[in-house]
């Protein structure tokens, strides 16, 4: 997409998304863990991108929380 960046990529550059979706919750989830959930900046954006995590420990929901950390 021009002018936009994936913040996994800035942050992992060398792997692929982490699930965020359907871990635990595998009825809904029948193609099985995947991921939903993206951050994404445009050129413009001024703050470093410290980094980007999915809790997968956390099973309350069918979807994991995912934490943008900027500086």
């Amino acid at each position: 997409k021009r002018g936009w960046r994936d913040c996994w990529d800035e942050v992992h550059p060398d792997s692929a998304h982490e699930p965020t979706c359907g871990i635990y919750d595998t009825e809904t989830w029948s193609e099985g863990a995947h991921c939903r959930y993206y951050f994404w900046i445009n050129a413009d954006f001024q703050w470093r991108i410290s980094g980007v995590d999915v809790d997968s420990d956390i099973n309350y929901s069918d979807h994991q929380p995912v934490l943008l950390t900027l500086e």
